[in-house]
């Protein structure tokens, strides 16, 4: 597990090993402020390459995910999900990782009601630690290409009699 010393850099090391496999380069940034270190990064890497035009969609809590219908590439949600109900903070959750984007990047507080649990039973990873003088923050990762491997026992060969598939009507 790697350490930061602030969100916008350990995001941006997100980004960056991440980028050779993003099909799209739509970045949503959930968080109360806009970031300028991002920003500027991604500014830096769509000149030093012109096949990367990286954008990024700033958006304020996890609400105004409702008016969004485009998919974005990479979710990275700073400091919002403690703001409402837990209930309400998974549903948004899981509208941003099955209908946004196929990867999310959160970060929470140490002092979060949030537990491990909460996140894993969403199909979060833990990824990181920033250290921060205002309080230590953990990174958590979603990504739907990794999150359900697929397994050897999982498929028509190891099911029952699948030699008799639509020769019978059971």
């Amino acid at each position: 597990m790697e350490r930061f010393n602030d969100w916008q850099t350990a995001a941006i090391a997100t980004i960056s090993a991440q980028l050779p496999t993003l099909n799209k380069h739509q970045i949503l940034l959930i968080s109360p402020e806009p970031s300028a270190t991002l920003k500027q990064w991604c500014e830096k890497q769509s000149l030093a390459d012109k096949h990367i035009a990286l954008d990024v969609t700033h958006i304020q809590s996890l609400e105004e995910t409702s008016a969004l219908s485009e998919n974005f590439a990479l979710a990275l949600i700073h400091s919002v999900i403690d703001e409402k109900p837990k209930s309400q903070s998974q549903m948004l959750l899981g509208r941003c990782h099955n209908l946004l984007a196929s990867r999310v990047w959160l970060t929470v507080t140490a002092q979060s009601a949030w537990t491990l649990s909460d996140f894993l039973a969403l199909g979060f990873k833990r990824v990181s630690t920033i250290e921060n003088p205002s309080g230590d923050l953990t990174c958590f990762g979603y990504d739907l290409a990794t999150y359900n491997h697929k397994r050897k026992w999982n498929n028509p060969q190891y099911w029952a009699n699948p030699e008799n598939w639509n020769k019978f009507r059971w």
